[in-house]
């Protein structure tokens, strides 16, 4: 199975979740790309304001499917090694989808205003699982 995350290449917060991420992920589970990249184009991922995760299904039809906004923050924080991560996770699954999308929304509106740590993901351990 194969699993990218999309994500706002030129987006500071994006960029510290993915590092994030991958820093919680030695087995190699995710491949990741920027929205606009080759990738996504590839992909035909239409949503360019949000962080996407596409699945690659292992059975034999080769389906996908993916899941954007909160969804897909919440499952990529379900499989990181932190407890607390997982346990913040699972809290916040309780909460009905369109509630924490409004709240996704409206962090996705002002994250280029917030401060940035100044790590590139280019520049990140990971740099192999970087797709263009």
């Amino acid at each position: 199975m194969r699993e990218i995350v999309f994500f706002d290449g030129t987006c500071g917060v994006c960029n510290d979740f993915v590092i994030r991420t991958a820093s919680s992920d030695p087995t190699g589970r995710f491949w990741y790309a920027p929205l606009g990249g080759q990738t996504a184009k590839e992909c035909d991922v239409q949503e360019t304001n949000s962080v996407v995760v596409l699945v690659e299904q292992e059975d034999t039809d080769g389906t996908c499917f993916s899941l954007m906004r909160s969804k897909a923050v919440l499952y990529l924080m379900r499989r990181q090694d932190g407890r607390w991560t997982r346990g913040i996770a699972k809290f916040l699954s309780w909460v009905p989808c369109p509630i924490l999308d409004i709240f996704y929304h409206g962090f996705a509106l002002m994250r280029h205003k917030l401060p940035r740590s100044g790590r590139r993901v280019a520049e990140a351990t990971f740099a192999e699982r970087i797709l263009p």
